[in-house]
């Protein structure tokens, strides 16, 4: 377990397209540990990358190795709007000593 951060024991789902009638309440921690982990974010993330870069690494890493460059785009563009962040895909993440989305 991490020695930085907190953990408030609650979640807020927001409601949107393809959720299920159970994501619109407030969930617990407990109701998503089998689903979910922590992970500091300087052990994925690559700080000097942005976040579409960020995003793309991984899904190239992940992919089927049939998968080509517009099947892998289309999913990168669908997890950052799924996410919220497409407004700053082009920003830089950063870190603690790095200015970016996240320092």
């Amino acid at each position: 377990q991490a020695s930085y951060g907190a953990v408030s024991g609650g979640l807020r789902v927001t409601p949107g397209v393809r959720s299920s009638a159970w994501f619109h309440s407030e969930l617990t921690i407990e109701h998503l540990r089998h689903v979910t982990g922590f992970v500091p974010q300087d052990d994925i993330m690559h700080a000097d990358l942005t976040v579409r870069e960020n995003v793309t690494f991984h899904a190239e890493m992940r992919a089927h190795v049939t998968a080509n460059e517009e099947v892998i785009k289309q999913k990168v563009d669908r997890v950052l709007k799924d996410l919220g962040v497409d407004h700053v895909e082009n920003q830089i993440v950063g870190d603690a000593m790095k200015r970016g989305v996240s320092g």
